[in-house]
């Protein structure tokens, strides 16, 4: 089950399990991490952040795992928690998710290569 609470969208589930089948076999490990299965409930936005419980509930069991991508939209302002990743590698936003990164990086350690022109 892919995490689909970050970015408020179960849709997203559907979309992970057909990469996981389309993906070639490989000698690689497959991480499986424990994500609730979409039930019809709405989630809740906590402390501005959609699924926030679950997500904690994920950090938790995925705690040796960094994301693959950087989603880089700011945590002001913002309550999808599947664009928070790089700001709380930062030690910004929520104290719940930042305070599982023992060093944070220093904004001045971070390259990024190939984006586009940031959004407003």
């Amino acid at each position: 089950m892919a995490q689909w609470q970050g970015g408020n969208n179960p849709n997203y589930s559907l979309g992970a399990e057909l990469l996981a089948w389309l993906a070639p076999d490989n000698d690689q490990p497959l991480i499986h991490i424990p994500v609730r299965a979409y039930d019809g409930t709405p989630l809740e936005n906590e402390n501005g952040i959609y699924g926030r419980k679950q997500l904690l509930e994920q950090v938790e069991a995925a705690h040796h795992i960094i994301d693959a991508h950087s989603d880089l939209v700011r945590i002001v302002g913002y309550d999808y928690g599947h664009t928070l990743p790089l700001g709380n590698l930062l030690g910004e936003g929520d104290e719940e998710f930042a305070k599982h990164v023992e060093i944070p990086l220093k904004p001045e350690n971070i390259f990024m290569a190939g984006l586009e022109a940031p959004t407003e």
